[in-house]
């Protein structure tokens, strides 16, 4: 598997298979971001495009990326922001279904309903967060980014990128006293 940064250099020499690739890995989470800003599919589908459009037409113009997945996510949060009617949409998260061996099927259904309910609170508890604070977890533990990658997204410095995440699970662990802290992060690893 090429890296980014070889496939952005294939891409901009005009490699429509390095374009083909870079839509293929990061298409996907571009549309799941996407909908987390403005629970539009089809205004998300068509910013996407939009966004790969855009990039192979100035391809030759663009420069070199630090992080290609922080580039994407800057350019379609600013191209969905600008057109933006709605407020930022509440942080849904998804489960994976993980394979078990060696379980009981009753054991099986209890983690399940265990996860389940645990990632209901949460996201119970995950919406009653300030929308920035929202975004700055999805960034950070969905898109997996590091701090300054998810500040480069939200336009802030790290440190405030710091803040924000401490204030929503104090925010969390005060509003929702049954969550603790490990079962928080898990569920966000999980997610």
């Amino acid at each position: 598997m090429l890296s980014d940064a070889h496939l952005w250099a294939r891409f901009q020499a005009g490699d429509r298979e390095a374009f083909a690739a870079i839509y293929q890995r990061y298409g996907k989470l571009l549309t799941q971001y996407g909908m987390r800003l403005v629970h539009d599919k089809e205004r998300v589908r068509d910013a996407v495009q939009d966004l790969f459009v855009y990039l192979w037409e100035k391809r030759m113009r663009l420069g070199a990326v630090r992080s290609l997945p922080s580039y994407l996510l800057i350019s379609l949060r600013r191209q969905l922001l600008q057109a933006r009617t709605s407020r930022y949409g509440a942080l849904g998260l998804e489960r994976t279904d993980e394979s078990a061996t060696e379980m009981s099927v009753e054991r099986q259904l209890i983690q399940e309903q265990e996860r389940g309910l645990a990632l209901q609170r949460l996201t119970k508890a995950m919406e009653a967060l300030p929308d920035r604070q929202r975004e700055a977890i999805f960034l950070r533990y969905y898109c997996e980014l590091d701090f300054p990658d998810v500040a480069e997204v939200m336009a802030i410095n790290t440190r405030s990128v710091y803040k924000l995440m401490y204030k929503a699970i104090e925010h969390m662990r005060k509003n929702f006293p049954t969550l603790t802290f490990s079962l928080i992060l898990l569920c966000l690893l999980l997610g």
